[in-house]
């Protein structure tokens, strides 16, 4: 319990560092990133205490992975107005979320409900699929080892919005 505390300890601390190009507009970083104190950040300290019993973790930033629901992510999606998905993955060392790819609504539509798994994009070893049946799925190195995938089977995301 103490490793996973002080891992996701490490996770925030990093993710608070985290540091965009130079010129780099509200459009080009993803939706609501959050804005904590003027720092970019991919998740910004609740402004209230949660209430008795609530779990103290919020999403604020937009993405579709919450970081919530694992904290140790290491690629995250973010649904564009234009229906594209965007993926950002970690970088360590520095701590860093550069965007690894953007998946066009076009090239969406084009794969559309495939019979067998499509590879969307990839990229620094994260890699968006069309899954049979509809949904997506994204696969990326884990933080310590291993591999982080999500939605978590059975688990389905089906993107974002009606393609």
């Amino acid at each position: 319990m103490q490793q996973r505390a002080l891992t996701v300890l490490v996770v925030i601390f990093a993710l608070s560092m985290a540091t965009f190009p130079a010129g780099a507009s509200q459009s080009t970083s993803p939706k609501n990133v959050g804005i904590c104190s003027d720092v970019c950040c991919m998740d910004c300290p609740p402004e209230a205490p949660p209430a008795s019993g609530a779990p103290n973790c919020q999403n604020t930033d937009g993405r579709e992975n919450s970081v919530c629901d694992n904290p140790t992510e290491t690629a995250v999606l973010y649904c564009k107005p234009d229906g594209s998905i965007t993926v950002y993955g970690y970088v360590a060392p520095p701590g860093i979320w550069p965007i690894v790819f953007t998946v066009s609504r076009a090239r969406i539509e084009a794969v559309g409900v495939p019979s067998t798994n499509t590879l969307l994009g990839q990229g620094r070893g994260i890699s968006l699929y069309r899954l049979a049946g509809g949904g997506f799925q994204i696969n990326a190195p884990g933080l310590h080892g291993g591999e982080y995938i999500w939605p978590n089977p059975p688990a389905n995301w089906y993107g974002c919005g009606a393609y």
